[in-house]
């Protein structure tokens, strides 16, 4: 393991020099520091994360909206009546890693074939069985059962099924066989016409992440120097450019004083989809218009930054349920007590417990995902209401409407992304919904999942035609935090902005290395795609 030091020095000169310490980022810079490739700097914007709420599974909506999240929030939205929404992303080390609903499902060999990435084998498509290292996973409790010792081999993540699902979760997945769908008990790969307790990244119930795997990281003393060294709650403002290369970065800390660090092989941006776009933009790196309008100085044209930014949209079927029986939103001592002394019961509920993927034969060019709550899925746990909702998320997996990040600059002078996904501004989009929603209601009431709901709350039996069926998707639909895309692999920098190597095109020693270089997305929630990227990219590096 590394050494790791806890702040990044202005006099020091880096290896490599990593901005943003989410998923990617805080892999990246452990694999490169194990070894031996540095010294590096992570710079990470957030805090380091030692929030119960990045720890509990079930309390991961309440870091939405507080100091762990961007808080940014989309544009006015026309094809969902002018609504704008909210885009929670991890502000903390380890990212949107440590504030999602930790599902683990790697990308389909399909996906992976088709952005150019070798196939992952068979190696790492299986999760190694074995003992979690120290540097995997906190220490479990004496009275806490060990883990199936199952972990991602690529990213060393643990992974453990949720340890505890709710009894409504069977009656999904008796369910979901009606829909055409295997049932797989370690469901890590997505596979068309499949469904699954979901895979989680945690150990004995608590999450783990990049993130977390980094801070522990800090303890070990293997290394007779530093490799790794990092700074949180600092705000990088521009890449340092300098004759057609990359030379360092230029940040602002917690004290608003500004720092300059240099590298002296690479600047490798791990930001994200909304991150990474808008730094390169910041350090005059885009579309030349764009940068115009912004008032930035043009240093390097490349028209694909911030473009192509897609999303998964999710669509949340609700059903109120016979039974008062769903998640809490207070917990009793006793489940208090099972989650500290088992890491079960409902605080160890990631609320979205287990899943399908279907092809349709009403919609044969594309595939949908859905993710079972046994909860109200627009109201839980943020609105008081009663327990006895169930939900199931709808989402096209490849959608076809393209959206942008532009920079813009406030009255004080910081920069914010204007986000506009572009929902369902492409007519195939809205006809794949309104295809499989009538299918998927009409199946689940006559199947086992009957036997649990009373009366279907949302579309609702009012929603009785077309036009009333495509406004209630228009008004209810929700981002599934999956934003890829603003930085996507290319060949040439017309329709790219990094090549195969994760290199940005025009410009040495820079390199992007997260989910913002997918062409697309994936058929799969997105955490394992962007650890995917990341060890990619070290392996790039492995030479260097």
């Amino acid at each position: 393991m590394p050494c790791s030091a806890d702040s990044v020095s202005t006099s020091e000169r880096y290896r490599f020099i990593i901005v943003g310490g989410g998923s990617a980022g805080c892999l990246l810079a452990r694999l490169l520091a194990e070894r031996g490739q540095g010294p590096i700097a992570l710079l990470e914007a957030g805090g380091d994360g030692r929030d119960v709420r990045c720890v509990v599974p079930n309390f991961y909506p309440r870091t939405f909206g507080s100091c762990l999240d961007w808080n940014y929030r989309t544009t006015p939205q026309t094809g969902l009546l002018n609504r704008a929404l909210p885009w929670p992303r991890g502000k903390v080390i380890g990212g949107s890693g440590a504030i999602n609903a930790l599902i683990y499902l790697q990308p389909a060999q399909a996906d992976l074939q088709r952005w150019g990435f070798p196939t992952i084998d068979r190696v790492a498509e299986e999760c190694s069985v074995g003992a979690l290292s120290s540097a995997n996973a906190t220490a479990a409790p004496p009275s806490l059962p060990a883990t199936d010792g199952r972990q991602c081999t690529f990213s060393q993540l643990p992974l453990e099924p949720v340890r505890q699902p709710h009894p409504w979760t069977q009656q999904f997945l008796d369910a979901s066989k009606q829909l055409g769908c295997t049932q797989h008990n370690r469901w890590t790969q997505s596979t068309p016409n499949t469904s699954g307790i979901f895979t989680l990244t945690q150990a004995h119930g608590r999450r783990v992440h990049t993130g977390l795997q980094l801070l522990e990281s800090a303890q070990e003393t293997f290394a007779p120097e530093p490799q790794l060294y990092r700074s949180t709650q600092v705000q990088v403002e521009r890449i340092l450019l300098e004759a057609g290369r990359a030379r360092g970065v230029e940040f602002v800390d917690r004290d608003a004083r500004v720092h300059r660090i240099f590298a002296e092989q690479e600047v490798i941006l791990c930001g994200g989809a909304i991150g990474s776009p808008m730094l390169l933009m910041q350090s005059g790196v885009g579309p030349e218009e764009q940068l115009r309008e912004a008032g930035i100085l043009c240093q390097q044209a490349l028209p694909g930054v911030g473009k192509n930014l897609q999303d998964h949209l999710v669509y949340p079927i609700i059903f109120r349920t016979r039974e008062s029986q769903g998640l809490p939103r207070r917990f009793s001592l006793a489940q208090r007590d099972a989650y500290r002394q088992r890491g079960d019961g409902p605080l160890a509920s990631n609320i979205a417990e287990a899943g399908a993927l279907l092809n349709v034969p009403e919609v044969a060019a594309t595939q949908f995902q859905i993710h079972f709550t046994p909860s109200h899925y627009l109201k839980y746990p943020a609105t008081p209401t009663e327990n006895h909702f169930c939900s199931l998320a709808i989402t096209d997996l490849h959608p076809a409407s393209r959206g942008t990040i532009r920079p813009y600059r406030t009255a004080n002078g910081a920069w914010l992304p204007r986000v506009d996904p572009n929902y369902l501004s492409s007519p195939q989009d809205v006809s794949h919904y309104m295809a499989i929603l009538p299918w998927l209601t009409a199946a689940i009431a006559s199947g086992p999942l009957n036997k649990v709901v009373q009366v279907e709350v949302l579309p609702g039996p009012r929603c009785t035609t077309a036009r009333k069926l495509e406004k209630s998707l228009r008004m209810f639909a929700q981002t599934i935090f999956h934003p890829v895309g603003t930085c996507r692999f290319g060949n040439s920098d017309v329709d790219g902005v990094v090549d195969g190597e994760f290199r940005v095109h025009g410009i040495s020693g820079l390199r992007i290395a997260d989910a913002s270089v997918l062409p697309d997305l994936p058929a799969a929630n997105t955490n394992a795609s962007a650890l995917w990227v990341a060890w990619q990219c070290a392996e790039r590096l492995r030479d260097r």
